[in-house]
């Protein structure tokens, strides 16, 4: 059943989960602000929270991640390391750091190109690798024998400045796409952010406070989690105990003030 007067605050929490799994879920969810609400009229919203729950409590089945993207910056890179003068290319050693470089005289130690270098020998050492130890070294090998005008061999060095920057935004999206990331991402869906399953504390407040701001506004957390939506769209006061009911279970609450719908916040049982 769906119980009445729990109208609570936008599902905001719901959001969390349609990022990146229900984007059509949540573009058709109706936007809740009254307080209460007649009996079934949290229906619709019902049901889609919980498949938004189902969603964020089930383990991700991820495809293991690919790196083409930072394949494609180093080929970008190597080809310019390819072209690069001779004396340059002979300073960058794929096996060392640039702290293990600063006995050579090239190394610059100040000024702008000292920062260049800093930014980029990591990359640098990429590409150097590349064209001594990759199976297509041949190819880039190649490209040192080409004669460029001083035009275009500025726009290659651009062009691999900007590869650089395309690498180090595929690295960044490859962590995020780790299993553990989204995994943590789930879990603060649907519980809140740092919580559990075994999470029963919601307060301070009572129900009208922390599911619509009634008479304390301060104390407002619809959205914060799917579970305690799902809490505020109909569990009641004493959840398993003498008098309630589970929360959306097929019970009706009984009547009374044991079965009183504005439950405290900080007491919501294990049950619901």
């Amino acid at each position: 059943m769906i119980k009445e007067d729990t109208r609570i605050q936008p599902i905001y929490s719901m959001l969390k989960v349609a990022v990146f799994v229900l984007p059509a879920a949540a573009s058709n969810t109706p936007r809740q602000t009254a307080a209460n609400s007649q009996a079934d009229e949290n229906a619709q919203e019902f049901a889609l929270l919980c498949d938004a729950f189902h969603t964020a409590t089930a383990a991700p089945d991820l495809a293991p991640a690919t790196d083409s993207a930072s394949a494609v910056a180093i080929n970008i890179g190597s080809i310019n390391m390819s072209i690069a003068a001779s004396t340059f290319k002979a300073d960058i050693d794929h096996t060392k750091d640039l702290s293990e470089l600063q006995d050579k005289p090239a190394v610059p130690k100040t000024g702008t190109e000292n920062g260049r270098w800093e930014k980029y020998y990591t990359f640098w050492k990429k590409y150097k690798n590349a064209i001594e130890t990759d199976p297509n070294k041949a190819d880039y090998a190649k490209w040192s024998t080409k004669k460029l005008s001083k035009g275009q061999l500025a726009k290659l060095r651009l062009n691999a400045e900007r590869a650089f920057e395309f690498y180090k935004a595929a690295q960044t999206t490859l962590k995020i796409a780790q299993a553990t990331n989204i995994q943590t991402l789930l879990n603060n869906a649907a519980f809140g952010a740092g919580n559990t399953e075994a999470t029963t504390n919601y307060g301070p407040g009572n129900r009208a406070a922390i599911c619509s701001g009634t008479t304390t506004p301060t104390h407002l957390k619809a959205g914060s989690s799917l579970k305690l939506d799902l809490l505020c769209l109909c569990a009641y006061d004493n959840g398993d105990a003498t008098n309630g009911a589970k929360v959306c279970g097929t019970d009706t609450a009984a009547t009374g003030s044991g079965s009183s719908d504005n439950w405290d916040g900080n007491a919501k049982t294990q049950a619901n």
